[in-house]
């Protein structure tokens, strides 16, 4: 029925007939009603639907995951999304349930599909994008690539003077079924010239919903409140002092917020006592304060390439709450004894006051470990590494015995000049002193996941689902093209899959291919077991200052060992768990844009100098037009076009791992080494293209193979 229909047959007087289009959109909201078209209500029961976040890909696809169920996922064609945007809350109907085994045509797809019934939520109400005139009207080009659809101006009212070619930001109307002039907004900032570089950092910002600073009564305020919550500390009966114990820190060489120390101790019986220090940020940020509204609502530091975003005010982040060096802190404790094969033989966790003795970076660690030690380190550190360097490497050895992915993908970071502009790149992650801090921070993520799940309360998990039958299907597929066929989805076989391809180009192929088909890990409030380390119980419990999951943890774990009831519900968990891996997500996303548009800007100042290469690549996949090639020194990929290529028109395969030329025989594979020379930057697609500069040269361990079957 229509709106007025219901009215009538619910016999609504007139001066109360205001009251029911609210009523209608709440209950639209909790999924009891759905709007159909023409503006007719019905039951939902009427047919099987869900509703999700809409998460949409920049091919125009999308995928929603059930709020019931997580684990389900739908796929949404670009045509079934009815106006829905990127992480809008919608009401999904289901349209087809693929049965049985997932075809070709599947392939990597969820076994469901459907269509978006109606926008619960815009949960991005705010757009960016260039600012263009159209005949009689102004428009906006979103600079999102998730958001196809330009978005018309309703008012013209504060148009910057000459404001065509400017970035703005524009808060978008209310989503409703029938938009025959597609989307629409109002202005709400003007960003500045499209080609300004500041302009754009800015839109970044506000395309993910990032807030650089704090309001300043916040930032008056939580210094002082997190020094009175410290003065009145609830544990200080309990809280030990292991300040003349020796604690060091270990962090990126940038770093300035201090989440974690470490420890080190010999037993009389051969085995080790290990120290897990972190902050005890739940003791400065007091639950429900201003500035824990705030960092909730944030989830997570972003870190940005020129910029950190924080979650915590700065002096929190920087000072109060961090384990700065040569300085007395309160963290919280998780005391891990180990026998002398590494074993974890039992642990505890409580309130401590510490005194870390040195800070160090990774570089410096890793340079001791390869025997450059650093100068003037002392003697007692360097003892105490030699030991933590031992046990973290036997450690790993039992982590990956037992199943865990033994994937070492490093990160490509951006080095910046005075000017903030990139100057060149470093590799960062997968070194001995990475993998050092890993272990003791895994061991003791654990041991508070095993506490939590044992005292049988509610709390809040770190899981990693293994990827479902389409997932499999299609990564089974791929890996059979490649020439490493996968009999059976488990850790050991993935192990075994990469480390037959050490030390060959197609190692980190593999590796990639492997974790495009994984999901990612997120938080739940039901533990259930991580896929990719091998864990049944898991949580994050060792970065509170960055990570809100953290300080929730925390705040369980304390409420544990004083004996005092959860400070948070099921269902109170089950919320935060959604949103800080929404929070997540964005940060991720926000981080990898901040990347591109420092890279793309680094090669833009390339072409204008007539510095175009050649650089060493390799394929990494393949699209209707052409051959992806990531560039070695920078991780920078481009396009490199069939028609910049012999053997004339080309044929992808099924699988997207080679593609072969018409004339000729030539084949492209994902795995083999190109140079290239740069041929063009796009601006507006944020796209590098690349023209081949050389023979393309396939892997050793293809012409290995060849000499093989001649033999």
């Amino acid at each position: 029925m229509k709106r007025h229909e219901l009215a009538v047959a619910l016999r609504l007087p007139s001066f109360r007939r205001s009251e029911l289009r609210p009523a209608l959109r709440e209950l639209e909201k909790s999924g009891q009603l759905v709007c159909l078209r023409g503006n007719r209500w019905a039951p939902a029961a009427t047919e099987k639907q869900v509703t999700g976040i809409l998460r949409r890909t920049p091919s125009g696809f999308g995928f929603v995951a059930d709020d019931a169920d997580p684990r389900r996922e739908i796929y949404i064609p670009a045509d079934a999304q009815n106006g829905a945007l990127h992480e809008d809350r919608v009401v999904v109907a289901i349209t087809r349930s693929i049965p049985g085994h997932v075809g070709a045509e599947d392939a990597g797809l969820p076994r469901e599909r459907g269509r978006v019934k109606s926008v619960i939520e815009r949960r991005r109400p705010l757009i960016s994008g260039l600012l263009l005139r159209g005949p009689g009207y102004w428009y906006v080009v979103p600079d999102d690539p998730r958001c196809a659809e330009n978005c018309r101006l309703r008012e013209t009212d504060g148009l910057p003077p000459g404001g065509e070619r400017h970035l703005v930001t524009v808060r978008l109307d209310d989503w409703a079924p029938v938009r025959p002039r597609g989307l629409e907004g109002t202005l709400v900032e003007d960003l500045g010239p499209a080609s300004a570089r500041a302009a754009q950092l800015t839109a970044l910002l506000r395309r993910h919903n990032l807030a650089p600073e704090f309001e300043p009564d916040l930032i008056r305020r939580a210094p002082r409140d997190a020094r009175r919550a410290a003065d009145a500390d609830p544990d200080a009966a309990r809280r030990r002092d292991l300040r003349d114990r020796l604690t060091i820190t270990i962090d990126p060489e940038d770093a300035h917020d201090f989440d974690d120390a470490v420890s080190l101790e010999p037993r009389p019986d051969g085995g080790w006592s290990l120290g897990v220090h972190i902050a005890d940020v739940s003791q400065y940020v007091p639950m429900d304060s201003a500035a824990d509204r705030e960092a909730r609502r944030r989830g997570n530091t972003v870190y940005l390439v020129e910029r950190a975003v924080f979650m915590l005010p700065r002096e929190l982040t920087q000072d109060i709450c961090s384990l700065q060096p040569d300085s007395d802190r309160m963290a919280h404790t998780a005391q891990i004894e180990l026998d002398a094969e590494c074993v974890i033989q039992s642990w505890e966790t409580f309130p401590s006051r510490i005194h870390s003795r040195t800070r160090l970076d990774y570089d410096a660690v890793q340079a001791f470990i390869a025997g450059r030690p650093p100068p003037g380190l002392d003697p007692a550190v360097a003892a105490m590494l030699t030991h933590m360097n031992a046990l973290a490497v036997r450690m790993r050895e039992r982590r990956l015995a037992a199943g865990a992915l033994a994937f070492n993908v490093g990160e490509t970071r951006c080095v910046l000049g005075a000017d903030g502009a990139v100057v060149g790149f470093k590799k960062t992650g997968g070194t001995d002193s990475y993998q050092l801090i890993e272990e003791f921070m895994l061991a003791a993520n654990q041991c508070v996941a095993r506490t939590l799940a044992g005292a049988r309360r509610p709390s809040l998990y770190r899981i990693h689902d293994p990827p479902d039958e389409g997932r499999f299907g299609e990564l089974r597929d791929t890996l059979r093209a490649l020439g490493h066929p996968l009999r059976r989805l488990d850790n050991a076989a993935l192990n075994e899959l990469v480390a037959a391809a050490d030390n060959t180009p197609l190692a980190g192929v593999l590796t990639l291919v492997i974790l495009r088909h994984l999901k990612r890990a997120v938080y739940a409030a039901q533990r259930r077991p991580h896929f990719g380390l091998a864990f049944t119980h898991y949580t994050h419990f060792t970065s509170p200052i960055r990570r809100y999951a953290d300080l929730i943890v925390h705040r369980l774990l304390k409420a544990h060992e004083r004996g005092e009831p959860s400070p948070y519900s099921a269902a109170d968990l089950a919320a935060i768990a959604a949103h800080v891996s929404d929070t997540e997500r964005e940060a991720d996303e926000a981080e990898n844009e901040s990347v591109e548009f420092h890279r793309l800007e680094y090669y833009r100042r390339k072409l204008a100098d007539g510095d175009t290469g050649p650089w060493p690549g390799m394929v990494t996949d393949f699209v209707a037009r052409g051959a992806l090639v990531e560039l070695a020194e920078s991780g920078q990929r481009g396009l490199v076009a069939f028609a910049d290529l012999p053997g004339g028109w080309y044929e992808v395969s099924p699988e997207r791992v080679s593609a072969r030329g018409q004339r000729g025989g030539h084949t492209l594979r994902i795995g083999d080494r190109m140079d290239v020379r740069l041929a063009r930057v796009d601006d507006r697609l944020n796209r590098i293209d690349f023209a081949p500069a050389g023979p393309v040269r396939a892997p050793r361990r293809r012409a290995a193979a060849a000499r093989r079957k001649r033999r």
